[in-house]
This record gives structure tokens, C-alpha cells and sequence, in this order.
């Protein structure tokens, strides 16, 4: 059995997944958490991503998070050989996987059947835009991306206080 949970940023994935592995624990079912996120798996990404800080985790392992620099690049193949790999050491232990994470990407890549015949390729980066266009050409392009993850948060941020207000989460 694998459980897998996906939502958008910031509505309580993280500790309902921690909640599950404990009461999967506490009925004779170990259960470890599998990332699912693209981002969380950077060390340091810990602004606007809502990663689970270590007090948050509550002594249940977490798989897949802080694995890369910022600086390496994951591509979803990658991700995907990843996950599956800290899956099928889970059932190997007779540990249950809790597959949590908001981008349906990595989501897919990981519970479906998910092949390329030309293999999956790597997200574009704004490293890879100033090797091709060179940087005076990208400044725009950061300054914009900067503004647009600024917004993103913003609005996990009303979303998450909305369901506070309607009762559908606690803060």
C-alpha cells in the first residue's frame, strides 16, 4: 500500500502525512514520508516552499528532502528514479510510503507509468537562459521571476487563511 496526498502549497499536506505515519505507526504499520515536491528537494529553498522544518516532521522520516544544492539541476527523470527507489526501499522494510506533494508532475512521474522515449528533460533554468541569451538580456527575466514567486507565496498565504477562517484548517 502507498498513500499518496497532493494539494497546493501551504493547506497542511506536511503534517497530515505526519499525523498519518504516526497513526499508521501506532497501529503496528511503520509509515515514512516520500517528497513529491520539486523544490523541497534543495537544501536551503525553505522560503515559500512550506518545507517541514525538523520539529515539524516529528521524528518521521522524510525522504527526498534537502538531497541537491541549489545550484545542481533536477530534471523530473531524475526525480522520478529517485522517489521510486526510496519507495521500494520503504515496502522492502514493510514500511508504507506516503507520497505527499503539490506539483502533479512529480506526482505523475512518480504512481504512473511515466516514460519518454527521448527521456524527460530538464526544467529550464534561469542558469541555462544567461549561458544562451547572456546575462544583460536576463535581468528582466530574474526581476521578473522574483515578483512572480513573491506573488505565488502571497497567495498560498490568502488561500491558507481562508481555509483557516472556514474551519478547514488548523493554523
Amino acid at each position: 500500500m502507498t498513500l499518496v496526498l497532493v494539494g497546493p502549497t501551504a493547506v497542511g499536506k506536511s503534517r497530515l502525512a505526519v499525523a498519518l505515519a504516526q497513526q499508521l505507526a501506532a497501529a503496528g504499520r511503520p509509515a515514512e514520508v516520500v517528497n513529491a515536491d520539486s523544490m523541497l528537494v534543495y537544501r536551503g529553498m525553505d522560503i515559500g516552499t512550506a518545507k517541514p522544518t525538523l520539529a515539524e516532521r516529528d521524528g518521521v522520516r522524510h525522504h527526498l528532502i534537502d538531497i541537491m544544492e541549489v545550484q545542481e539541476t533536477a530534471t523530473v527523470a531524475e526525480f522520478q528514479r529517485m522517489a521510486r527507489a526510496a519507495i521500494a526501499d520503504c515496502r522492502e522494510r514493510g514500511v508504507v510510503p506516503v507520497v505527499v506533494g503539490g506539483s502533479a508532475l512529480y506526482i505523475r512521474a512518480i504512481v504512473d507509468k511515466f516514460e519518454s522515449r527521448h527521456g524527460l528533460q530538464p526544467r529550464l533554468s534561469f542558469h541555462s537562459l544567461v549561458n544562451r541569451f547572456g546575462s544583460w538580456r536576463c535581468h528582466g527575466h530574474s526581476c521578473f521571476f522574483r515578483a512572480a514567486a513573491r506573488a505565488l507565496v502571497k497567495i498560498a498565504r490568502i488561500y491558507r487563511c481562508i481555509l483557516v477562517c472556514h474551519g478547514f484548517f488548523w493554523p
